[in-house]
């Protein structure tokens, strides 16, 4: 991709938003619902599943240095399959975009702006992504830094300040529904790490592509503590939250925290904290669908095209009709999308990617052994 190079830090806290978006809103939630008493234990498993996958993508990975999976793509299949995959992470990019964003539009609507059409609040969030993505992703990827630690921070202020309320029995019995709802269907909760499709998109940005490794390992162990924190904070505060839906579950907790009469109403400052988190999700997303763009339509300046990618943002969001549809598709259809393209179809990629540069190093390596031969 045609952007500047990021530190390793910068793509650390690229993937970890990216989970951090999603903790913000219901996955914490929707795991909880899935896996009951036994969430926590079933978290560490995913996480060292994800540790396995992030390694296996980094040694695949290995072999393209400098590349991503589109350009692993064309070289395993032409334009045609560059064409497909990078179609496919458009896609990816607009559903996760749009749906996230309404989900926070809504929520936003019900706790403070109950006579603002919900348009209009989609509206605000996408001007302001519009105009920030004017400038570049590399300039949102370095105010992100500051953002998404922000973030992390309040959300162990949450755990901390809130403990005092905890039931620790709560987490009985330890696994929930069994064995097989906890390892085995619970294995699909492996899709809270959204965040490691963003490795198969960063490895041209880092400086070193070893470094691709470190950023997965890093990324991943911040996000797998965070989901921790929030699962526990729900599970051990409320006695009804495995069994209920609700926008923005994390929100509640926010309600129980007390700093005496000095500080009152703290959930606004998470809410605007959130907010920015947010803003810088949807930004980071946008520009790398106009990178994209650039990379498969062969132009120059993708800028432009930010008017187009926001509107389609814009209607994509009001598809859903009610909150009902807002839960199915974050609990099912993006749960399946991001097993299917993060966990099948781009780690397939990779592999015959590998295969086929095996295959034709091997035969260059016979080629040279020949004409060696020759000239003895």
């Amino acid at each position: 991709m045609n952007v500047n190079k990021i530190g390793n830090t910068e793509a650390i806290f690229l993937i970890i938003i990216v989970t951090v978006a999603h903790i913000i809103l219901n996955i914490p939630q929707y795991i909880l619902n899935n896996t009951s008493t036994s969430s926590i234990l079933n978290i560490i498993y995913v996480s060292i599943i994800a540790f396995i996958i992030c390694y296996v993508i980094c040694r695949l990975f290995s072999y393209f240095p400098n590349q991503d999976i589109i350009d692993v793509g064309k070289y395993l299949g032409g334009n045609w399959l560059k064409f497909i995959i990078g179609i496919l992470y458009i896609a990816y990019m607009f559903f996760i975009s749009s749906i996230l964003l309404r989900n926070f539009s809504e929520s936003l609507k019900i706790i403070y702006f109950h006579n603002t059409p919900v348009i209009a609040i989609i509206l605000v969030f996408l001007i302001g992504t519009t105009i920030v993505n004017k400038i570049g992703l590399a300039s949102i990827i370095k105010c992100n830094l500051i953002i998404s630690p922000l973030v992390l921070v309040i959300m162990l202020i949450l755990f901390l300040s809130t403990s005092h309320e905890y039931v620790w029995q709560r987490a009985l019995p330890i696994l929930g529904n069994g064995f097989s709802e906890t390892f085995i269907k619970g294995l699909s909760n492996i899709y809270a790490f959204g965040g490691i499709s963003i490795l198969y998109l960063i490895s041209p940005m880092l400086y070193k592509q070893c470094d691709l490794k470190k950023v997965g390992f890093f990324s991943i162990g911040a996000s797998s503590i965070y989901l921790i924190i929030a699962i526990a904070s729900l599970l051990f505060m409320f006695p009804f939250i495995t069994n209920t839906q609700t926008l923005l579950s994390i929100y509640i907790a926010t309600r129980e925290m007390n700093f005496g009469e000095f500080l009152q109403r703290t959930d606004a400052i998470f809410i605007l904290i959130w907010i920015l988190a947010i803003f810088s999700y949807l930004s980071i997303a946008i520009g790398f669908i106009l990178n994209f763009l650039k990379k498969l339509i062969l132009i120059n300046f993708s800028k432009p095209m930010v008017y187009s990618v926001s509107s389609l943002i814009f209607s994509f969001s009001l598809i859903p009709e009610n909150f009902a549809q807002i839960i199915f598709t974050e609990d099912t259809l993006y749960k399946y999308i991001v097993i299917s393209l993060t966990l099948i179809i781009s780690p397939i990629i990779l592999i015959l990617g590998v295969l086929k540069k095996r295959k034709e190093n091997k035969y260059s390596d016979n080629i040279a052994h020949l004409l060696e031969k020759e000239n003895i």
